[in-house]
């Protein structure tokens, strides 16, 4: 199916709080999934993944050994490698380096056994093939951006089961109804700040 970027974000956000996950963190794995898909890349799965691949309130390790924060920690040394041990969702990692490189205006390299990435001035190129398990993984800040060919993409599409997993998520954080909530809802409703 097919959606828009605003809503891949907007959706992966509510899922992550749904799912447990702190606020900021979650609106990291959002941008982290809404700039894969930006590039061709199926980031609604990768940040589901990382969502569900592990039981407990922090189900992926990629965010309990803090894989949001680690272009963070490698911008405190460019050009020297942080390691990330164990990684459960390697493609959710590129995806968060990704939106940080952006954001940030630097770039990149990642490297793991048999395959490598390079994420910057809004691309992503890979080499060998992005492992689906557990990975350790090298992260290199270049203080630029490594300027490369790269594409992105019009309108993402989303496998339907993986759409309605992450709105099963997403709807673990609305509100259950009731009179009180229906007659303070909406536009015109008096007494609102």
């Amino acid at each position: 199916m097919q959606v828009s970027f605003n809503e891949i974000e907007t959706t992966l956000r509510k899922a992550a709080v749904g799912a447990g996950v702190d606020e900021g963190t979650a609106r990291e794995l959002a941008a982290a999934g809404r700039w894969l898909s930006e590039r061709g890349v199926d980031g609604a799965a990768a940040v589901l993944a990382s969502l569900t691949s592990m039981p407990g309130p922090c189900r992926s390790n990629l965010i309990r050994i803090g894989g949001p924060g680690t272009m963070d920690r490698a911008l405190e040394s460019p050009g020297v490698a942080t390691r990330i041990e164990g990684c459960d969702v390697p493609l959710a990692l590129l995806g968060l380096c990704g939106a940080a490189a952006d954001q940030f205006g630097i770039g990149a390299r990642l490297q793991g056994a048999g395959w490598s990435a390079v994420v910057s001035d809004r691309t992503l190129s890979t080499s060998g093939v992005v492992p689906r398990g557990p990975a350790d993984i090298d992260v290199v800040v270049v203080a630029e951006p490594i300027h490369q060919p790269g594409s992105t993409v019009d309108r993402p599409t989303v496998e339907a089961e993986v759409w309605a997993a992450l709105e099963e998520l997403a709807a673990r954080t609305y509100v259950p109804s009731s009179p009180e909530s229906a007659a303070s809802a909406g536009p015109g409703h008096q007494g609102a700040d």
